[in-house]
């Protein structure tokens, strides 16, 4: 699996792991880009936490990117899917897109179900979509060769 986040040091990064149930979600700030990774089971128990989160990075306008790495996730239902949706119309909004990375198959295959795979970019790996982030020509967000923040001790 490839987990790719990284820190420079200049943004910010916090976990909020949920103690009575499989979710954990860490959000990492770099410039115009909010990475986000998910593990355990977006559905609706978790959702409130979720958008939570999400909006209150949203509130700055210049978060133009949402990449979200999925590979953790075990389960989504329509709720789910729901803030997913709302993340992404936010940020197109702001002539950003949200892209997801690492999907599973039981991921993959309920957004061609339910013809999300055509409103979210997607990716293979959290590489991929980072590099779809960074055009050529732009400072990269964040470096490579940076260590993983969101890694479990």
């Amino acid at each position: 699996m490839d987990v790719f986040f990284a820190h420079t040091g200049a943004g910010d990064i916090r976990q909020e792991p949920d103690n009575e149930s499989l979710f954990e979600l860490s959000l990492v700030v770099q410039g115009p880009v909010l990475y986000i990774l998910v593990r355990g089971e977006l559905e609706f128990h978790h959702t409130g936490r979720f958008n939570e989160a999400v909006e209150k990075e949203l509130d700055d306008p210049s978060r133009k990117h949402i990449i979200i790495h999925m590979g953790e996730v075990s389960f989504v239902d329509s709720t789910g899917l729901a803030c997913l949706v709302n993340a992404s119309q936010t940020v197109k909004g702001r002539g950003g897109q949200l892209h997801l990375a690492g999907c599973t198959p039981f991921i993959i295959k309920t957004l061609e179900i339910t013809r999300l795979k055509r409103v979210f970019a997607v990716y293979e790996t959290f590489s991929d979509a980072y590099d779809a982030v960074n055009e050529p020509g732009d400072e990269a967000i964040t470096p490579a060769n940076s260590e993983d923040p969101t890694a479990k001790p």
